[in-house]
């Protein structure tokens, strides 16, 4: 097995309970495009708590771990995540190309989405057994969750979910939508009184 200096992503939950969103998105970002490679070759990867690994490649003192696993992911420094795979759903063709290898089903593909926004939802601090809009989170970024988790209605690839959660939460820094967009109204619109004219005295 290879030796990997840094840890878990069920680790880094225990020490901090929840990530916010921004930090969940810089995980992701890596996260989305090794799912989809996955996939696309017939692999099963581990996509859990669990089964996922920040890496620094440039080493890490014996302190380090712990100091990093309570700070924020912007103050890290460079790392990776790595999935571990538990099985080969299909043998590899050595000369296979992402493009060639389409052997796997759309099923196959909207589970692995599935399991990535579960995995997502956890690192907000919600449970995936049991799915309720977090109070932190706008309508928009919660639509996009429910939408993940949803193996019937799921995104088409783990990139375009990772797209979807980053259009509806673009930054820190911008105003947040913390209430549901307006219902239309089927009652029409009134137009306004006539003035009533005042005769002088």
């Amino acid at each position: 097995l290879e030796w990997m200096e840094g840890f878990s992503l069920i680790d880094l939950v225990r020490a901090r309970r929840e990530l916010s969103l921004r930090e969940v998105l810089q995980l992701v970002s890596q996260l989305g495009a090794a799912v989809d490679a996955a996939a696309s070759f017939g692999l099963k990867p581990d996509i859990s708590l669990a089964g996922v690994f920040v890496q620094f490649p440039e080493g890490l003192e014996a302190s380090s771990t712990e100091v990093l696993l309570n700070c924020p992911v912007d103050e890290w420094p460079a790392w990776l995540v790595k999935i571990h795979v538990v099985a080969g759903a299909h043998e590899l063709d050595p000369s296979a190309t992402v493009a060639t290898s389409q052997t796997v089903s759309s099923d196959e593909k909207s589970a692995a989405v599935s399991r990535l926004a579960a995995l997502t939802y956890g690192l907000l601090g919600g449970d995936p057994e049991n799915f309720i809009p977090l109070a932190k989170l706008d309508w928009e970024t919660t639509a996009v969750l429910r939408r993940g988790l949803s193996v019937e209605h799921a995104f088409s690839s783990a990139t375009d979910f990772y797209e979807a959660l980053s259009r509806a939460h673009p930054s820190d820094d911008g105003p947040r939508r913390l209430v549901a967009p307006p219902v239309e109204s089927s009652i029409p619109e009134m137009a306004p009184p006539a003035p009533v004219p005042v005769k002088g005295d």
